[in-house]
């Protein structure tokens, strides 16, 4: 607020007034007289007095700042020449005389720099005074005038801003501005339909001007828009989480409205789904402007896979094993490069994956589908068995024995014995072998060779020597030898007197004979030896056979008892060495039970009686020698030999019926026809030779039921209805040598017609030529034919139609090749970029053609450049493949408009990738100059001080020539050392420009310090 009164200054605002109503110089007339003057009342004025009076008229509006005022108005006083005062010194003033006493007068004032500079109103006195002009007295001073004090007004008026809203809205803003004095405004109001700067400028009466700039940025009348960006789009078995990206500060207004698996993060910003889902996200902007986004997610998968098995058998086998594995889901299957060489992985579809298993293996395998759910299935094979068995031997003994050997079979692992009745053990009643045949579980067969040669059921036989017949009185030495390895209880003994010695030899297998030698001939006299009655009837006990000797001497025994049939000597010999011996036989003795032997017998259902005949090993009676069994049951056989050894076998026979089963035959056609007649029947037990039988032409047929036992019924169906004679199909001569062509197959009959009389084979396949004669009767020739090739070789490595980005090896396992006319060897590298065509022909002329491209070259972006800003819309285009933008797809040549980060990238077919970032930047950078201060010292600088936009370029301009250049930092802030020097109210222009080329200008005066 100015400092002086207010009276003053409204006079001094009537005083612009009517100064801005005429602002050229007015002419001047004697103003009439106001309280303030002084009359004038007599004739002449006394010199050297105060008399006269000034009149100063409103000093005129400055125009640009002026530092001067223009002072005029008119003076009354007497005298011959006037001279005017200002500030008490004279000053050369244009004065003109309009009047007797009455002067006008103009001067220009320069005001002080001080109050111009700092607006400081500024005092004047004007004064004035009449000289004299000619003779001894010019010069010296008339007549003075009564000093007049006027004020320059250097104080800029205030403008005054209603209360306009300073928060951010949709609707205008409308500033109100209005002059704390009296003045002209350029405008009292203005709307602000946006954002944008409007500056009111005021010039009071004085021609002091105020300017105050409004600049309106909470104007916000475009609805917000909002990016998401999903931490994956892929498949995931995790969270998604959905970052929004508003392009504007928004709050959101539906967050209660969230499904119950969408949580939302404040902090964070984000939505995170835990299944999929879709959530409308509505929002407003800090104006109030409404907006949404649609949220999507559709790549949640938290569902595990899950593998079933089937394996091609469960039963013990010789064979590979397949086990098929089928998953819920399409999977990967992790490290199958570590699984046993004896396995085989097979792909058969998404779903179906094959195990071959070429020996019993347990594989765990483990796969993960595309959102990383993880699963895994045991394949366990444990019924692999193709080894054949083996089995090792024992034998109830291994050394010579004279008894029966038993041999054992102990076999690896569980086995079924093919011959010896099924047995593991076989006895050897004599040396030989025998191969055991067997057959594990798993069809492998195997055999082991036995070997008996340990048996020796023969007894030594003991050589005498040294016995005599010839009486003597001597003694007699008898030596004795065994005809095999063994042992002799003596190898001689010598007879001093009649006497028997018993010989007793012993081989290895423990046969023992026996060899008496009985002396009697010592006596030359030979004693008589007489064997007493003994039991020479068959018996199963033991004889005992006693002798005596007529005369005095001695006897080897005088009985022996028989355990088993054999002979033993008696010997008796006289004192005088006279021997006499007497051999008893013993062959009546049978200790053994004997065997009964039960002849082959109907053991299957019979309708018939059966008998079963038995016979016995040796002599003796059976209770029956065969019995016949009329119906089922059971009978005990006896047998007894001899010696009164008894066996008794007992056969139960249950497999006899005699009741013939019964056939019944269903209703059949008994009209003539030519059609097949077809006869059902059926049994009320056993089988049918057929449940039907079609007669094709006229006879008889035999249906036969038969039950288990035997029991037979005959039907017999005669047929006399049938006329139908087939007619005869001739096929002629056809190519069967392969071919890629089409086979064409001919055929004739002999009567009747055809279906076709030719029939073309276009691929392999059966066809059926039918012939039917007049009578209905048919015949049908099928015509094979698999000699047609005309599917093409397969390609590998290569896909008709795609593009590579690398070196290509395309493969093929038939056949002859040409890539782009030129002979082509099966895994040879293409490296060179182009397009190729491969054709590959087998032996009978199928061709494959596969076309591709190699293009190693990446698209080319037009339009805009890599880490560039634009500040106007942008149009990029490429010459191939698709594009995305910051992840959505883009359309070449597509015209982008809003400010922003991209990233555009660019894949071509062939997986080349070009990627270039940008920014688009229409908002004019913020820009605020605190000061702009001329230093007046020794060294003059002058410096420009403010905050913009960080990074921002600064630059000072003086009307078009750049005078100060600078840089805003990290913080916003600048400081721009202007060159050269600038004057005090000196007006800048300061302009900030980002990287856009964007760039907001700030108008400001230099202040001297």
């Amino acid at each position: 607020m100015k400092n002086y009164s207010l009276a003053k200054k409204w006079g001094s605002t009537l005083l612009a007034t009517s100064l801005i109503l005429n602002a050229s110089p007015m002419a001047l007339a004697a103003p009439a007289a106001t309280s303030n003057d002084k009359t004038v009342t007599t004739g002449r004025t006394e010199l050297n007095k105060t008399t006269g009076t000034i009149k100063v008229n409103p000093i005129p509006a400055r125009k640009n700042g002026a530092n001067t005022v223009l002072l005029s108005g008119t003076v009354v006083i007497d005298g011959p020449k006037l001279e005017l005062k200002v500030n008490d010194q004279v000053v050369n003033a244009k004065t003109t005389k309009i009047g007797d006493t009455v002067w006008a007068f103009e001067y220009i004032h320069t005001l002080k720099p001080e109050n111009v500079e700092n607006k400081k109103d500024e005092q004047i006195v004007i004064g004035a005074q009449t000289v004299y002009q000619n003779g001894k007295t010019a010069g010296q001073l008339h007549t003075m005038a009564q000093p007049a004090t006027v004020i320059a007004d250097l104080t800029p008026p205030d403008i005054l801003l209603n209360d306009y809203s300073k928060v951010w809205t949709n609707e205008s803003i409308t500033v109100t501005a209005e002059l704390s004095e009296k003045g002209t405004l350029n405008a009292t109001s203005h709307t602000f339909d946006e954002n944008g700067s409007f500056t009111f400028v005021a010039t009071d009466v004085a021609g002091n001007v105020t300017e105050r700039t409004v600049t309106i940025d909470n104007i916000d009348k475009e609805a917000p828009e909002a990016k998401v960006a999903y931490s994956t789009t892929s498949p995931i078995n995790t969270d998604v989480v959905a970052t929004i990206e508003p392009n504007d500060i928004v709050t959101y207004t539906n967050l209660d409205q969230l499904p119950d698996f969408v949580a939302f993060n404040e902090d964070a910003s984000t939505l995170i789904f835990s299944q999929n889902g879709s959530f409308e996200l509505k929002f407003n902007d800090k104006a109030g402007n409404p907006g949404s986004l649609l949220v999507e997610v559709n790549n949640i998968d938290k569902e595990a896979p899950v593998g079933s098995l089937t394996y091609s058998a469960s039963e013990w086998t010789n064979q590979d094993v397949t086990a098929t594995v089928t998953v819920t889901k399409p999977v990967t299957f992790n490290e199958n490069n570590k699984l046993p060489e004896t396995v085989t992985f097979t792909k058969v579809d998404d779903l179906t994956y094959t195990l071959t298993f070429a020996e019993n293996e347990k594989v765990n395998l483990e796969f993960v589908d595309a959102a990383g759910n993880r699963g895994e299935v045991e394949v366990n094979v444990t019924n692999i068995d193709k080894v054949a068995p083996t089995a090792s031997v024992s034998y109830s003994t291994e050394k010579l024995t004279n008894q029966d050997v038993i041999v054992t079979l102990e076999p690896s692992e569980d086995v079924t014995i093919l011959n010896n009745d099924g047995s593991l053990s076989k006895t050897f009643t004599e040396n030989g072998e025998y191969e055991f045949l067997f057959v594990d579980k798993a069809g492998n067969e195997g055999s082991v060779q036995v070997f008996v040669n340990n048996i020796d059921k023969i007894a030594p036989k003991i050589t005498l020597s040294g016995l005599t017949t010839e009486w003597t009185n001597q003694d007699i030495t008898v030596t004795a030898s065994m005809d095999e390895d063994g042992t002799l209880n003596a190898e001689s003994h010598t007879f001093t007197e009649n006497g028997s010695f018993e010989f007793v030899a012993t081989d290895l297998a423990g046969n023992v004979t026996r060899q008496t030698v009985q002396i009697t001939n010592i006596d030359k006299k030979a004693p008589e030896i007489t064997v007493k009655p003994y039991n020479t009837n068959w018996t199963n006990q033991d004889i005992t056979v006693e002798v005596s000797m007529d005369e005095e001497g001695t006897l080897n025994k005088q009985s022996h008892t028989f355990t088993e049939n054999g002979s033993f000597t008696f010997e008796a010999k006289d004192r005088a060495g006279n021997i006499t011996e007497k051999t008893v036989t013993i062959s009546n003795i049978d200790k053994v039970a004997p065997e009964i032997t039960v002849e082959d017998y109907v053991t299957n259902p019979t309708n018939q009686d059966i008998t079963v005949k038995v016979s016995m090993n040796e002599p003796g009676t059976l209770n029956e020698e065969s019995y016949t069994f009329t119906e089922n049951g059971e009978f005990e056989f006896i047998a007894t030999d001899r010696a009164g050894n008894e066996t008794k076998k007992k056969v139960v026979i249950d497999n006899i019926d005699k009741v013939a089963p019964i056939i019944t035959v269903f209703t059949y056609n008994t009209s003539p026809t030519n059609q097949d007649v077809v006869v059902t029947a059926e049994t009320n037990e056993g089988t049918l030779n057929t449940t039907s039988h079609t007669f094709t032409e006229n006879g008889s047929f035999d249906f036969i039921a038969k039950d288990a036992a035997g029991n037979e019924t005959v039907e017999t169906i005669t047929i006399t209805n049938i006329d139908k004679v087939a007619p005869v199909i001739t096929v002629n001569s056809y190519n069967e040598s392969p071919t890629n062509q089409d086979v064409t197959v001919t055929v004739a009959t002999n009567e009747g017609t055809l279906n076709v009389s030719s029939h073309t084979f276009t691929e392999n396949g059966e066809f059926e030529f039918v012939a039917i004669d007049a009578a209905g009767n048919v015949t049908k020739v099928k015509v094979a034919i698999s000699n047609i090739d005309k599917t093409p070789p397969t390609v590998n490595d290569v896909i008709n139609g795609f593009a590579y980005n690398t070196n290509v090896k395309p493969t093929f396992t038939e056949g002859k090749a040409t890539l782009n006319g030129a002979t082509f060897i099966s895994g040879t590298a293409v490296s060179a970029e182009g397009s190729y065509t491969l054709i590959v022909t087998d032996d009978v002329g199928n061709a494959m053609t596969v076309t591709f491209t190699i293009d190693k070259t990446a698209p080319v972006v037009s339009g805009v450049l890599n880490n560039q800003y634009y500040n106007v819309d942008v149009r990029p285009t490429f010459n191939e493949g698709t594009a995305t933008l910051n992840g959505n797809t883009f359309v070449s040549g597509t015209t982008i408009s809003s400010d922003g980060v991209f990233t555009l990238l660019v894949r071509d077919a062939a997986g080349n990738v070009t990627t270039v970032s940008f920014t688009i930047d229409k908002i004019r950078p913020s820009l605020q100059v605190t000061s702009a201060i001329s230093t007046t010292g020794n060294v003059k600088t002058t410096t420009v001080t403010g905050s913009a936009e960080p990074g921002a370029s600064i630059s000072v301009f003086k009307g078009n020539t750049r005078v100060g250049i600078g840089s805003a930092g990290k913080d916003g802030s600048f400081s721009i050392l202007v060159d050269p020097y600038q004057t005090n109210n000196t007006l800048l222009t300061v302009r900030a420009t980002d990287k856009a080329d964007n760039f907001s200008e700030i108008i400001v005066t230099v202040s001297n310090k």
